[in-house]
């Protein structure tokens, strides 16, 4: 039953074929667009103008707000390659800092929601009010996807939005999106089919289904988190490893990229027998869990 409204939420259909005696046989058909192409000529009439732009947008320099560790390390490392150059601030204060200090101007800001000291949208509510970043172009990256935080980001003053765990593909296409644009005006960012959609059917009558996913989770939590604690104080790294790599999965169905980055980071403390590490991680695990049960309530 799930499988089938998973598939069904992406507007896709679900059948099965059995025989006794030899199996069951699950077909799954989900819609997909086309990837534009640009026809050859075209491409090529523009490939000098292009190049050129790309230069230019590859070598701006950008201000990534985000407290995770894990997160800042791939979001660099992803930029870098590419050509950006990359600042760092770990909340909101220390980005608005930043920002008054810089000599050369940032092109553009990937600004984390949630955050300690200051919180992305207040951050970005700060930074609207400065005349000089009125245009500065802000993406929002959170973990959440619940209703109405895309709203949230927009009225705050944020450009565009990008759902955790971040797709290297995705991040990269809104980073040259939207220094290719300009920032002239806060506004919702652009949606195909597809992802109306997941939208709409999530909010909908399939938001019963993520409700119930959250709540077995939440169920499921102490058990996992008196396992993790016990195989840190035996100095278990394979069963850290096992109930980490768990918890990611389920984070993944949530869509929640903040506990997925905390799983991820104690899998990696345990792989270098850090439990120190482990032991800090598992207290921001907890405050992960407490946070989300504070939604349910």
């Amino acid at each position: 039953t799930i499988t089938r409204r998973l598939v069904e939420m992406h507007g896709g259909e679900i059948r099965v074929e059995s025989l006794p005696g030899e199996g069951s046989t699950f077909y799954v058909v989900l819609l997909c667009e086309p990837a534009p192409v640009s026809p050859p000529a075209e491409a090529a009439a523009k490939g000098d103008l292009s190049d050129a732009k790309a230069t230019r947008r590859s070598s701006a320099r950008i201000l990534l707000v985000e407290d995770n560790v894990v997160t800042q390390k791939v979001v660099l490392a992803l930029l870098r390659k590419k050509g950006y150059h990359i600042d760092v601030a770990n909340d909101g204060q220390e980005a608005l800092a930043k920002l008054e200090a810089a000599e050369t101007g940032y092109a553009l800001v990937l600004m984390d929601v949630q955050m300690p000291v200051l919180d992305g949208l207040e951050a970005t509510r700060n930074i609207r009010r400065n005349p000089r970043w009125e245009q500065l172009p802000i993406v929002a990256m959170t973990a959440h996807a619940m209703n109405g935080d895309r709203e949230r980001c927009i009225q705050a003053g944020m450009n565009a939005y990008i759902s955790k765990p971040l797709q290297p593909a995705h991040l990269i296409a809104m980073i040259e999106k939207q220094l290719a644009a300009g920032a002239t005006t806060a506004s919702a960012p652009a949606t195909n089919r597809l992802e109306r959609v997941l939208t709409d059917r999530l909010m909908q009558e399939d938001s019963g289904l993520m409700n119930d996913m959250l709540q077995l989770f939440l169920q499921l939590a102490p058990e996992r988190l008196e396992k993790l604690e016990m195989a840190t104080a035996r100095s278990d790294v394979v069963t850290l490893t096992q109930e980490a790599r768990m918890i990611r999965a389920a984070a993944a169905q949530l869509a929640s990229g903040s506990l997925g980055e905390c799983a991820g980071s104690i899998e990696v403390a345990a792989a270098r027998r850090d439990f120190d590490q482990v032991k800090r991680d598992l207290e921001t695990l907890r405050r992960e869990i407490r946070s989300i049960e504070a939604l349910t309530t």
